[in-house]
């Protein structure tokens, strides 16, 4: 009973864990899910498998992705897709590519997207996707 009350949910057949309280949630395993909630306006690489999600109570959310395809096909899907979603790069806002990754951030209204993409140190044949939304910092 009280792991339910504080919101846990543990699924061996499945294999996840989930932790759904006060308005924040994290899922993790083979099956993890986003959060329903979860920003539409920023794509989802396919095919991928989410591993990993977590929504905090000040509209953060951050997901984990893993893909089978290469970092340069995955980078320049998310180059070319979220200006169409609105999100654009600029002065204020950088970009990193390394040997076997990259970083990006990108903006829209008053929010930032972090996208780092590398390949997985745990597997030769995957790539890690990993999605961090936040709101921007108005000083």
């Amino acid at each position: 009973k009280a792991v339910k009350d504080a919101g846990l949910d543990i699924n061996a057949k499945d294999k996840t864990v989930t932790v759904n309280k006060d308005g924040q949630s994290v899922s993790l395993g083979e099956n993890a899910k986003l959060p329903d909630d979860f920003p539409s306006d920023v794509p989802i690489y396919e095919p991928s498998d989410v591993v990993a999600s977590l929504h905090n109570e000040e509209n953060s959310y951050s997901a984990s992705l893993l893909s089978s395809d290469s970092v340069s096909k995955i980078s320049s899907y998310y180059a070319s897709e979220l200006p169409k979603q609105g999100w654009t790069s600029s002065d204020d806002t950088s970009s990193l590519t390394l040997q076997n990754g990259s970083i990006a951030t990108f903006t829209k209204g008053d929010r930032t997207l972090g996208v780092i993409i590398a390949s997985d140190p745990s597997s030769s044949s995957k790539t890690s996707i990993t999605l961090s939304v936040s709101m921007t910092d108005m000083q």
